[in-house]
């Protein structure tokens, strides 16, 4: 099974299926807070030593720059995981709007057979609201590098089948809202506030825009489609759901890839309805990943240290 760690023998088949066209879409933007029941991470606060402005990007792990607007989560190559958070925390516990374009493509590594049939192409990543640290990563593969982050909430956009007791996915092409409160957030299905899996097929190479749009109360998430939501979460209010910063906290997304494997990649990313595009003027460090076990399971504890203050392996975005 792709969702978690090499040695824990993912799932295989006996082909494997490509699907590679081009097509610009509209893709309703999927916002999860992930956690998990066991997880321990570091104490909050860790960061760069960058003092990077508000609008700027930090990333941490297999992330690249594409553009001064884009950045690659993961590259398509086996058991990566990364995260781009946007610096300056944002207010989230009144209502907001965000957007962004993204493209899941290049993918390779096991098969499985799935409810799609021979299926390769893994794992998925998410958009996530946390107000725990900065930067900070979860564990690869299908834990989509939000898994064990406290205080958060996730939206998968989940692209790999883990049907077995501990993930309980509904199939390899979902979008699921997920947030234990305070607590760890965790990629187990019994974290999710809500499902959908009526959605375009998310790892076909297309171009997508996402939507996310929350109003006190309810978290719609719309995919290839402006007007209809994939999915609504009815009774929600971040408020009261985690510890916010005066109503505020970081936004960005992670991602994970295993055994199978995929090119993660946000195209453009825009806050609010006046659709202003996210493109930091300066270059913000990447910091490295931190090393760490990763778990064979949601239950399995683990522990992620704090995360380096070596100096970055590039910069993002590229200086212009």
């Amino acid at each position: 099974m792709n969702r978690y760690s090499s040695e824990a023998a993912p799932r295989r088949a006996d082909g494997w299926m490509t699907r590679t066209k081009r097509l610009v879409g509209v893709c309703g933007l999927a916002l999860g807070l992930a956690s998990a029941a066991t997880a321990q991470y570091p104490g909050p606060g860790s960061s760069t030593t960058a003092t990077p402005g508000p609008g700027s990007l930090i990333g941490i792990g297999n992330v690249a720059p594409i553009s001064p607007a884009g950045f690659h989560l993961t590259l398509p190559a086996p058991y990566q995981r990364g995260a781009v958070w946007l610096a300056g925390k944002q207010p989230i516990a009144g209502g907001f709007q965000t957007t962004f374009q993204f493209q899941i493509s290049r993918i390779g590594g096991i098969v499985e057979q799935s409810p799609f049939g021979l299926q390769a192409g893994g794992d998925g990543f998410a958009f996530v609201i946390q107000n725990y640290s900065l930067p900070v990563v979860g564990p690869f593969a299908g834990f989509l590098g939000y898994h064990g982050i406290p205080n958060s909430l996730a939206v998968e956009f989940d692209t790999w089948w883990n049907g077995e007791p501990g993930f309980f996915d509904p199939n390899g092409n979902h979008v699921s809202v997920h947030s234990r409160g305070v607590a760890p957030n965790s990629v187990s299905e019994s974290a999710s506030l809500g499902q959908a899996t009526q959605i375009p097929f998310l790892k076909d190479g297309a171009v997508h825009t996402a939507r996310v749009d929350y109003t006190p109360g309810t978290l719609r998430v719309f995919v290839d489609d402006p007007n209809t939501p994939v999915l609504t979460i009815p009774n929600l209010n971040l408020a009261t759901l985690l510890s916010l910063d005066n109503g505020s906290a970081w936004v960005g997304f992670t991602a994970g890839t295993g055994s199978a494997y995929e090119a993660h990649d946000i195209l453009a990313w825009q806050m609010g309805p006046a659709g202003l595009p996210l493109t930091p003027g300066n270059p913000v460090t990447v910091t490295p990943m931190p090393s760490a076990t990763t778990p064979s399971s949601p239950a399995q504890p683990y522990v992620v240290p704090p995360s380096p203050t070596s100096p970055p392996v590039f910069t993002f975005p590229p200086s212009q």
